[in-house]
């Protein structure tokens, strides 16, 4: 039994967590764990499967990698000390920072820096598939559930995992680990296992690194301990039938607003039309639309106050996954008030005045989730590799701005 003293100190004095792996070939799985200092449960969860591993020495395909994020924010136990370290990974990885100087005034730059050149010192030295995790807790009560990038690769990567799945996050929130990491061809997903504070995170976060591992050809189940107890418990966990939802609304703050949530709620939390959520310095905050409450903030630090979701059927991911396959996306141009955005791949600019009212719809089916408003035209665009999956040579040559600075 983990004690709370444990869970909230785990002690991490170097960036490898641990590693385990045998002489058979198989795919390279990293676990990031602690990229907020408060979230100290995948930490916990992470070592309690490598001990288990080494004690068990199954038959084991590949190899199994733990990083933490940000080591002096978890020994503060703070979130983070001048950044979030889920954020502007993207501006990282494209050098949009002025100077190495403004770089080195952040600590959070610092580790991003130690993990980037960690991350393509694993990338660099295998030839096998490499798969990201990266795992999370939540300020306020919630049923564990997996956020990715919408790619065909990514749903493949968990799709037998019990847990909800959520479409559209990671590309409502700018600059994430795995967002940046998906972006430059590396499969990768983030996992939130509940609240910060609260025990049952940390099996929450064991069960999904088990299943992960099985997932993908790793280790048999039969060789895993309580492999059916932990499917039991995320499929226990999971909302109903609807297994994926999308995010169709997400409240941005800054400290200036003095936001805070209406006490009370809890995520996935289905509210209505005129439900009172929250209120700032302008007054009350509602819902605009019936749905499901994502990601109440109830911690000092964030600049997403909430967010709000909706089941997505069945049949439409099917379609929408054979959209894709036949590159059903080449013939968007047709729309109209749609045209291709020629200075960069993957991109379409929508004229709003002229598109019909259902083009976003038929974007979003073919992983189009990410928008961007410029001079009243919508951009939208989606990651590359969407069903392919590049060698670590391809993956190299986006990192080679990195390896040069490292």
């Amino acid at each position: 039994m983990i004690s709370s003293e444990t869970a909230a100190k785990p002690h991490i004095k170097k960036r490898t967590i641990g590693t385990y792996a045998t002489n058979k070939a198989g795919p390279v799985v990293i676990f990031v764990v602690g990229l907020h200092g408060n979230e100290p449960a995948g930490i916990v969860a992470l070592k309690a499967v490598l001990d288990q591993l080494n004690i068990l020495k199954p038959t084991f395909k590949g190899s199994l990698i733990g990083l933490a994020g940000n080591i002096t924010a978890l020994e503060r136990k703070e979130r983070f000390i001048d950044e979030d370290m889920n954020r502007n990974w993207d501006s990282y990885l494209a050098e949009v920072y002025p100077t190495h100087d403004a770089l080195s005034k952040h600590a959070e730059d610092t580790e991003r820096r130690a993990l980037t050149k960690e991350l393509t010192r694993i990338i660099s030295g295998t030839k096998e598939n490499v798969f990201l995790c990266d795992l999370h807790t939540t300020s306020s009560e919630s049923v564990p559930f997996i956020s990715i990038n919408d790619t065909l690769r990514n749903r493949e990567f968990v799709k037998n995992i019990p847990s909800p799945i959520i479409l559209g996050l990671a590309e409502q929130i700018k600059g994430t680990l795995n967002g940046a990491f998906n972006d430059l061809g590396i499969a990768s997903v983030l996992f939130e296992s509940g609240q910060h504070d609260d025990l049952s995170s940390i099996e929450n976060h064991e069960a999904f690194i088990w299943l992960i591992l099985e997932q993908l050809g790793c280790i048999d189940p039969v060789e895993i301990p309580k492999f059916h107890k932990y499917r039991e418990i995320l499929g226990r966990l999971a909302l109903d039938e609807r297994k994926i939802y999308e995010v169709f609304f997400r409240h941005g703050i800054d400290t200036s607003d003095h936001f805070k949530m209406e006490p009370g709620f809890v995520n996935f939390q289905k509210v209505k039309k005129g439900t009172r959520l929250a209120h700032d310095k302008n007054g009350a905050i509602k819902a605009f639309k019936n749905g499901r409450l994502f990601m109440p903030l109830y911690q000092g630090k964030g600049d997403d106050g909430f967010f709000l979701i909706r089941g997505i059927s069945p049949f439409w991911l099917k379609v929408s996954e054979r959209l894709r396959k036949l590159k059903f996306d080449k013939y968007l141009h047709w729309l109209p008030g749609v045209r291709k955005d020629q200075s960069a791949p993957n991109t379409f600019i929508i004229d709003r005045k002229i598109a019909l009212f259902y083009s976003l719809q038929i974007f979003h089916l073919m992983g189009y989730r990410k928008k961007e408003v410029k001079k009243g035209r919508l951009f939208v665009s989606r990651l590359p590799y969407d069903d392919e999956t590049p060698s670590n040579e391809e993956i190299m040559k986006n990192f080679d701005y990195l390896t040069s600075r490292s």
